[in-house]
């Protein structure tokens, strides 16, 4: 029986594994930003439910609840725990855009699975006939996934397990963004 075998050496793995270390001290030497979001759902027409951004140094730059203007789905709310009712006294996404933009603006910001939360953002911002906020986006997802040499996308739960991470309140907006920043801080600090 034969069978073909990916051949790599310790130093081929340990130079690309060093490359996301440098990556990260990078972006945590560019005092970016992590942001994550919570939503209606999933599909072109979802909305921000919860959003929260964090600084580096795990400081709360924005957290809040955000009233859509529609349903949330019984889908999303299995997922992050937010129904209708949580949402129902909250500042709706206009009301909260100019702070949202006056932390975000021209920033680096670091987001786990960045094309999601970038999309639901714009969709959000466009629904409310606002102007894009400009920033420099990253992905931890996508460097998790190169860190540890896969072409699939990994769960955040999967990328704070490899690292022994305690990750509590999964899909609650700030307790994500501060896994995600565990997770950025573990690969920069990743020595053999």
């Amino acid at each position: 029986m034969s069978f073909n075998k990916k051949r790599f050496s310790i130093k081929d793995l340990t130079a690309h594994k060093i490359e996301c270390k440098k990556a990260a001290q990078n972006w945590l030497d560019s005092d970016c930003l992590i942001l994550d979001t919570e939503t209606t759902g999933l599909d072109d027409n979802a909305e921000i439910i919860e959003i929260s951004i964090i600084d580096k140094d795990f400081n709360v730059l924005f957290n809040t609840l955000v009233k859509p203007s529609c349903e949330i789905s019984k889908e999303a709310t299995a997922i992050n725990n937010i129904t209708n009712k949580d949402v129902e006294y909250e500042q709706a996404f206009d009301e909260i855009y100019s702070k949202l933009k006056d932390v975000l603006e021209n920033r680096l910001v670091v987001m786990y699975n960045s094309n999601f939360d970038t999309r639901i953002l714009n969709q959000t911002i466009e629904l409310y006939d606002l102007q894009k906020i400009p920033f420099e986006r990253k992905c931890a997802m996508l460097l998790f996934s190169r860190f540890i040499d896969v072409k699939r996308w990994q769960k955040l739960s999967t990328a704070t397990e490899h690292f022994n991470i305690k990750f509590t309140n999964q899909h609650q907006a700030l307790s994500d963004c501060e896994a995600t920043l565990k997770l950025i801080k573990s690969i920069a600090d990743y020595t053999d």
